[in-house]
């Protein structure tokens, strides 16, 4: 008898991992999509991938030329009486003039 209940639980689990999978299988006909996104990484690199551009990933940095710019700190604003009045202008940089270790940034 021991014998028996021991294949009933076999079945049993058998059964539910058979569920188990059919779920899974469902899910990847119907939403291929959601599943290859979170499975497949984009390459960071992929925008820069041009070997001889001073942007690419694989490229180093040049510090003597890049890494001792000065810092300009932004023109401070204050409030008289509790109230600061400015004009706020918020806009895309253009990646032409603006760079990063010489490198162009859409801000």
């Amino acid at each position: 008898m021991p014998f028996l209940n021991q294949l009933k639980l076999l079945r049993r689990l058998f059964l539910l991992l058979a569920f188990v999978v059919a779920i899974a299988i469902v899910i990847f006909i119907i939403f291929p999509d959601i599943v290859a996104s979170n499975s497949i990484q984009k390459n960071p690199c992929e925008d820069f991938s041009a070997k001889n551009s001073p942007c690419s990933c694989t490229h180093l940095v040049d510090v003597d030329k890049f890494g001792y710019a000065d810092l300009h700190e932004p023109e401070t604003r204050m409030s008289s009486n509790g109230n600061l009045a400015l004009d706020l202008n918020v806009t895309y940089t253009n990646p032409e003039r603006n760079k990063i270790a010489g490198c162009p940034v859409k801000l």
